[in-house]
């Protein structure tokens, strides 16, 4: 499981990354420089998938969870079809092929301290309340901050996707999503709770093709 993610994290220069499946990883990173960005000081961040202890025992007193619940080839741009390198010669000596787009769909949830303390009693149902109330507020910021932008800022980008040379759309909440929620609930052993689904567009570049046939 993927814990905390460090926000805010410099970005490191990698011009390898592209070609060695770190698309998901990178992603994830990516998103984290981004929540990092709208999320108030001494909210937390994770990336792993709700667990059901949480209701009673979070692992820390308020945070999100930004869980990677699906991975589908999105259908804009191209899906075949090359670009040509030459040489100062105007020899061919490499093929790029087009760039790939995968909709990576986060669940987004915010988790208090307070839940589940409301067994008995009117100061329970204030704890339980207020705990709603701030879980509420801190997913809002994650919608304000979609509404500010559509797509990563180039400085939260990593690896993969900062070397891609294209845009890493957002999506939030589509309502057009053809997920079973109520599914993914039943599937993680909790019952349905505040959430809204993000969806990342992550660009994904194929190696270049340099073994050419020699020119005729």
């Amino acid at each position: 499981m993927i814990g905390p993610i460090s926000r805010h994290r410099p970005r490191e220069s990698r011009r390898d990354v592209v070609h060695h499946c770190h698309v998901l990883r990178d992603a994830d990173r990516s998103l984290a420089n981004w929540l990092g960005q709208a999320l108030p000081p001494g909210v937390g961040l994770r990336f792993e998938p709700p667990a059901p202890q949480w209701v009673t025992k979070p692992p820390e007193s308020l945070f999100v969870d930004a869980f990677l619940h699906s991975v589908k080839q999105d259908s804009r741009g191209p899906q075949s079809g090359w670009s040509e390198l030459r040489d100062s010669e105007g020899r061919v000596v490499g093929r790029q092929p087009t760039t790939r787009y995968f909709r990576l769909t986060y669940l987004i949830t915010a988790w208090a301290v307070g839940q589940g303390a409301s067994g008995q009693g009117a100061s329970g149902q204030g704890a339980d309340a207020e705990r709603v109330m701030a879980e509420h507020e801190v997913l809002g910021f994650v919608i304000d901050a979609c509404a500010r932008h559509g797509s990563l800022p180039g400085d939260c980008l990593e690896g993969a996707l900062a070397e891609s040379g294209t845009q890493a759309v957002l999506e939030c909440a589509p309502a057009d999503s053809p997920t079973a929620v109520s599914a993914l609930w039943a599937g993680l052993g909790l019952a349905p709770r505040a959430h809204l689904e993000l969806v990342l567009v992550a660009p994904t570049r194929p190696p270049m093709l340099t073994d050419l046939a020699p020119p005729a």
